[in-house]
């Protein structure tokens, strides 16, 4: 359990101000954003369960968890539904025309505008096998032709262009391996191939990005193969997006982001007990509110961060649902509604209408409303945005950062502050009139804008723009270099660009010897006591257009001295003599070891194209312990570009032409600084952009005539006028199709896939391939004469054609028809897996004989998984003794449903019994055992015959069942607990049914 502490990263006040600029995010403005809901909840429908989902979609209101019936807290009607329902979100009343029962928990909901998409640890949806994850219609609930079948619990569902992401415990997907999160098809369920990140542990909760990647939240410590753990985001193909968050390094169970894409809230669970919230560009934690329970659920709205948690706050228990300010996180006291169960609440949506919870409580602030409970929108909202910012302007650029100012907004209400956005993506935010934009590319021009926006997330328009030209680095430090250190005489021809030092050794900075610190030792020659006095190094770097060059500077490391010549000039003499420099030349001193010394140096030096720096470092004498060097150079920009465009190409010609292509040639351009390559256009409109001399234009009609022309580009950008046209037609089109594909042929079926061969078909020109063809649906296109057709249904038939296509895309017709039935799975052998999922009864009721027959209709009797029981402290699900607990019910009943495909496989069956105290068993309304229960007939009041203790009480014991009991389709085995005494502390119960299975 949390502390109930705060902590909080930041708050307003100058000496913060530089942190939340670096960090680029908002600080916390001088006014809270208002909560804009009731304080009390709407009074009218209920769930009879715990809600887990709760979803706003316009008008409707979807509620998913463990329930069957909702019942008016006005009137008293109820109406069935199971485990999920909708309903209006401004009256709480039912959409009755929506039914989409489950047989098992719903854990979280999805839409795609469409379809609602279920999630959960049910295997059946409206009498359709659904494992875990559902599509239905949003209005009716009738389940959709989707079907993605899961092996255990989806916790976690969202759907993203076109792709219907899932998490949870599971293992595979459609009888592939997707561990804990999978994508799939949003129509057909059918897995997608290229996502698989694999985390390494279960996965809580899904949210798309407004820039089209997902975070994903759970326990996972890995996913894709590395980290980061707990909070991952993952693009399309299932790649980490980013670096870990700070601090994020527990169980994290609910996430939420804001519209702007800028930050992530989250709840977390286990020690730190929390809801946190980053800033996503920076990954850095802004703040944290600690709480006594895990944190379930979390919303972002307008402004404020909605939390829901179980067991308190600052030891208040009735407290489950808090609201934090987006910018500071301080908590509204305000708004906190009292709820009064332990686990509180599971789910948040809050919406521009209304604002919803859902979990385990029968009254929230006071109104019976159990499992969900709906605030309504109080206040009207606030929708006049800021004035724009005026007068932006750029105060400074370097290599990586450009800096900007601007003049304040005004508000009708409150302003929070502006964000700034390079060339239309938001890159910051400040409550300031500055900001910083850092880690940017070099020589690159950038368009900025500014919004201001309100405490309601009003946001003003566009400030006009400004551009700002960020400088480049030359030369990085500590990079390669080449470097030659044989002592020899290399006169000065080394120091110029065209020098070849092609044999001289390469290596990083820094270089040298003696310190300890070098990335590459370089040789001082074969006596330390007479080592060489000069050492060399070059490095070439390429610079687009010189012409823009306005500023150079070095940052030099040497020890003892050095002479810098840039393509052959000397630039810069650090620690030498005047005069002369040779070989032998000795610095006049030791200099300073470990002190990058700069120089400004004129710009004219550097050309268009390649340029080289070259550095020779003198030592002070002979015998010296060591020696260092590295060497930086960066440049700004801003002088008169290159304007002048290369010459026209000429001799432009037609090399060849096909039926959907046409090649071309021709002579190369000149320009003065440097032809970067060519655009080619036809008729009109640019179709290539290459390099060279040649082009090939292809995807063209055939028995066509084209019209082309190229132009030349050079490093700055610059495009000289088109060349002279050429004409060319392509070839007369193919319109004949192949031949007809023959011999189809089913050559092997699994339960999930069809394997098909058929004869090659021939064509006047080439086959490119073939198109298989499902119950008259394309659903492959192989180049060959197989195919295997996957991810099928089990003991399903299938009708099969093919028709060939060629290079032209002409096809023929569709072969004769083959038909294949997949085979239907082998039945299991653990029928009743411990720790299933049971119907109990535990209100102690007289049920008589009829609740063990088969038909009996348990839809009302609670749903749970064991082991069931009280008082031992190891059970799963909780069952009620009754209000007194020296009278405690002497009966509880327990049913679980099992399907067999095929009774006659079934050679022999055992039941692994835990009971406390006595039992008896029955199968299809057959009593096939009693443990510890008296002979003769028993009744809801018969006590067991005695009373059991110590290791008994947990342990399994096996009975043989005859095999002839099953029956083909449903079968139910039913179980009735019995105390020994009205006063036992406590009950337990688990069952697990296996049978030996012969084909």
């Amino acid at each position: 359990m949390g502390t109930g502490e705060t902590m909080r990263v930041l708050r307003w006040g100058a000496g913060l101000v530089s942190v939340a600029l670096a960090a680029g995010i908002l600080a916390l403005p001088a006014n809270a954003a208002p909560v804009p809901y009731s304080q009390t909840p709407l009074r009218g429908w209920e769930t009879n369960g715990r809600v887990f989902a709760v979803l706003v979609v316009g008008d409707t209101l979807y509620v998913g968890g463990e329930f069957t019936q909702l019942r008016s807290t006005t009137t008293g009607q109820t109406l069935a539904r199971t485990n999920l329902a909708a309903f209006d979100v401004a009256t709480t009343a039912p959409r009755t025309a929506f039914t989409a029962n489950t047989n098992g928990r719903v854990m979280d909901l999805a839409h795609d505008g469409q379809r609602l998409y279920v999630a959960g640890a049910f295997s059946d949806v409206n009498g359709n096998w659904r494992n875990r994850l559902a599509a239905v219609d949003a209005t009716t609930g009738a389940v959709q032709s989707f079907r993605t079948q899961l092996n255990s619990w989806a916790m976690a569902v969202e759907v993203l262009n076109g792709v219907v992401y899932v998490g949870g415990s599971f293992t595979q997907a459609n009888g592939t391996a997707r561990s804990r999160l999978a994508a799939v098809d949003a129509v057909t369920g059918a897995v997608i191939s290229g996502f698989d990140p694999a985390p390494n542990n279960t996965v809580r909760d899904i949210k798309k990005h407004p820039a089209g990647y997902l975070y994903v939240a759970g326990a996972f410590s890995q996913i894709a193969g590395t980290g980061p753990g707990y909070i991952a985001a993952l693009n399309a193909s299932g790649t980490v997006v980013h670096s870990a968050f700070d601090r994020a390094d527990t169980e994290v169970l609910a996430l939420s982001i804001d519209p702007d894409g800028t930050r992530l809230y989250a709840g977390v669970a286990g020690y730190d007990n929390r809801v946190s919230t980053w800033d996503i560009p920076s990954r850095r934690r802004l703040w944290f509110e600690t709480v006594d329970g895990d944190t379930q659920a979390v919303d972002y709205s307008q402004g404020n961060v909605y939390f829901g948690f179980h067991e308190g706050y600052q030891a208040n228990t009735n407290l489950k649902m808090l609201v934090a300010d987006k910018w500071s996180g301080d908590v509204e006291s305000s708004f906190q509604p009292t709820i009064n169960a332990f686990y509180g609440v599971r789910s948040i949506d809050a919406t521009s209408s209304a604002l919803v919870i859902g979990g385990e409580f029968t009254t929230v602030a006071g109104v019976p409303t159990r499992g969900f409970a709906i605030f309504p929108r109080a206040t009207s909202a606030d929708t006049q945005p800021p004035t724009v910012p005026d007068g932006l302007a750029v105060t400074g650029v370097t290599g990586t950062t450009v800096s900007l100012a601007w003049q304040p907004s005004t508000d009708n209400e409150t302003l929070a502050g502006y964000y700034v956005y390079r060339d239309g993506q938001i890159v910051g935010a400040t409550t300031q009139t500055s900001f910083t934009d850092t880690a940017l590319s070099e020589a690159t021009t950038y368009t900025y804008t500014v919004t201001a926006v309100d405490l309601a997330e009003n946001e003003s328009a566009m400030s006009d723009p400004v551009d700002a030209m960020t400088g480049v680095t030359l030369v990085p430090a500590l990079t390669h270099w080449r470097y030659l250190d044989n002592g020899s005489n290399q006169g000065t021809a080394w120091q110029a660009t065209a020098f070849n030092d092609a044999a001289w050794a390469t290596g990083p900075a820094e270089l040298g010897y003696g310190d300890g610190d070098e990335a590459t030792v370089v040789s001082y020659g074969p006596n330390a006591s007479n080592k060489y006095i000069t050492t060399y190094f070059r490095r070439h770097f390429s610079l687009a257009d010189a012409n823009l060059v306005t500023a150079v500077s070095i940052d030099l490391l040497r020890d003892d001295g050095a002479v810098v010549y840039v393509n052959g000039t000397e630039v810069a003499r650090s620690n030498m003599p005047g005069g002369t420099i040779t070989y032998t030349t000795r610095a006049p001193s030791s200099g300073d070891e470990s002190t990058y010394q700069h120089y400004t140096i004129d710009p004219d030096v550097l050309v268009s194209g390649d340029n080289v720096v070259a550095v020779e470092v003198h030592q002070q004498y002979s015998g010296s312990s060591d020696l260092s060097f590295d060497l930086s150079m960066s440049a700004e920009l801003g002088g008169t570009p290159d304007v002048t465009p290369p010459s026209v190409p000429a001799g432009l010609g037609v090399t060849g032409s096909t039926q959907t292509g046409v090649s071309l040639a021709w002579s190369a351009s000149t320009d003065d600084v440097g032809v970067a390559g060519y655009t080619v256009y036809r008729d009109g409109v640019a179709v290539g952009t290459p390099s060279g001399t040649s082009f090939t234009d292809s995807g063209l009609v055939s028995g066509t005539a084209y019209e082309y022309r190229v132009s030349a580009r050079d490093t700055s950008g610059n495009e000289s006028a088109q060349s002279a046209p050429v004409s060319a037609t392509t070839g007369t089109p193919d319109v004949t199709p192949p031949s007809v594909p023959t011999g189809l042929a089913v050559t092997g079926s699994t339960q999930t896939a069809v394997s098909l061969a058929w004869s090659a078909s021939t064509d006047d020109v080439g086959v490119a391939g073939y198109t298989v063809y499902r119950d008259g649906v394309a659903v492959g296109t192989p180049s060959g004469t197989s195919f295997t057709d996957s991810g099928l249904a089990p003991g399903t038939a299938y009708e099969y054609r093919v028709s060939a296509r060629d290079t032209s895309a002409n096809e023929s017709a569709q072969s004769a028809p083959v038909s294949a039935t997949t085979p239907s799975p082998p039945m299991p052998s653990n029928l009743i897996p411990r720790q299933s999922a049971w119907r109990y009864l535990d209100n102690g009721s007289n049920q008589g004989t009829a609740w063990q027959a088969t038909a009996f209709d348990d839809a009302s009797w609670a749903q749970a998984p064991g082991q069931f029981g009280y008082g031992d402290g190891d059970e799963a699900t909780v069952v009620s003794y009754g209000s007194n607990q020296w009278a405690k019910h002497m009966t509880t009943y327990f049913r679980h449903t099992f399907w067999v495909t095929d009774p006659n496989q079934i050679s022999a069956a055992v039941v692994d019994l835990l009971r406390d105290d006595g039992a008896v068993v029955y199968l299809n309304g057959t009593e096939i055992t009693r443990v510890n229960m008296p002979t003769g007939g028993i009744t809801y009041t018969t006590p067991a015959s005695t009373g059991i203790w110590g290791g008994i009480e947990s342990t399994y014991t096996a009975y043989t069942v005859n095999p002839s009991l099953f029956v083909a389709g449903w079968n139910t085995v039913a179980v009735e607990v019995h105390q020994n005494e009205p006063q036992s502390s406590d009950l337990s119960f688990d069952l697990g049914l296996t049978v030996t299975v012969t084909p």
